[in-house]
């Protein structure tokens, strides 16, 4: 998602006269190790702007942001992300709407009982928080809410005891490597209910771990079927299928690009905030994504695996 914003927007890495350069660091998904890359971008290597992905990664950096004064563009749906950082730019669809819009898919499917496993994470834990807000107005049942950690995947009592209760749906707010798991055994155990989750579940390492048993499985997720946005993500040496996080990083490196374009004469951090908060929009290629209150508004569409592929049915 970088690459193709860089490639469209700074062809040759200029704008203009100007030179751009990226400058990359691994979190390893590990909020300590983000915190030390962040302090090396900023302080050694003199970033204009912070790009990063994940909630856990994310909210930590908020304060060392806010305090130096550098926008953070980030792909975090956590609603509490914005807050306290008039530097922090949200690159990913809240909670409220991604759990809102599922919420309604389930009750538009006739399901009016469900039940719900949520993983141990921030953004897992305010999707269901948000799903439940929706589903509960409009007077859906949740009947089983269970919460498990990052390491279990003993999930046969878990089930057992939700099996008992006859679920019209399943929630299956889990992590890439929990879902396709907990999916598996709740079929072998008999559960025939629809099952619905997030976009993690759609990525091809879960489709195939999963098998037949995610069939149907249904999601929100970002729009992400642009052909020119495609056809430039597979003109990269190691294409993959695109996935909200690559719509999140293409939409808040185009940000940047597109502030500089705007203001040629921009040298700091500073004035690059202040041409980002006259963004009303973001256009790369043939995405468009309108921007709010430092919020990226991305279209987001209902999707489903049919055929062992992934599928917009709304």
């Amino acid at each position: 998602g970088v690459e193709v914003a860089v490639n469209s927007l700074a062809p040759g890495n200029k704008i203009g006269d100007r030179e751009i350069k990226l400058i990359y660091g691994d979190s390893q998904a590990d909020p300590k190790i983000g915190i030390n890359e962040y302090k090396k971008l900023t302080e050694q290597d003199k970033v204009l702007a912070v790009v990063a992905i994940r909630g856990t990664i994310c909210l930590p950096l908020n304060p060392i942001s806010s305090q130096k004064h550098i926008p953070l563009l980030c792909g975090s749906g956590h609603p509490n992300f914005h807050s306290g950082n008039e530097y922090a730019h949200q690159s990913w669809p809240l909670t409220k709407v991604e759990g809102g819009m599922l919420a309604e898919h389930v009750l538009s499917d006739n399901v009016k009982k469900i039940a719900i496993i949520t993983g141990e994470d921030d953004w897992l834990l305010s999707l269901t928080t948000n799903f439940i807000d929706r589903f509960k107005s409009k007077a859906g049942e949740v009947i089983a809410s269970e919460q498990v950690l990052a390491t279990d995947y003993d999930f046969n009592s878990l089930l057992t005891k939700i099996r008992a209760k006859k679920p019209e749906g399943l929630f299956v707010n889990l992590s890439l490597a929990q879902g396709p798991v907990i999916v598996k055994r709740a079929r072998e155990l008999g559960i025939k209910a629809p099952v619905y989750s997030n976009f993690w579940l759609a990525q091809d390492s879960a489709l195939k771990s999963a098998g037949p048993a995610i069939e149907g499985m249904t999601f929100p997720e970002a729009v992400l079927d642009y052909p020119n946005f495609n056809q430039a993500l597979a003109s990269l040496a190691n294409p993959k299928k695109p996935s909200g996080a690559t719509i999140s990083c293409l939409a808040s490196t185009a940000a940047v690009l597109i502030a500089l374009k705007q203001n040629s004469s921009i040298s700091n951090s500073e004035q690059l905030q202040q041409e980002l908060l006259k963004l009303k929009k973001i256009d790369v290629l043939d995405v468009s994504i309108p921007v709010e209150n430092r919020h990226f508004l991305f279209p987001m569409a209902i999707k489903q695996i049919k055929d062992s592929k992934v599928v917009k049915i709304k």
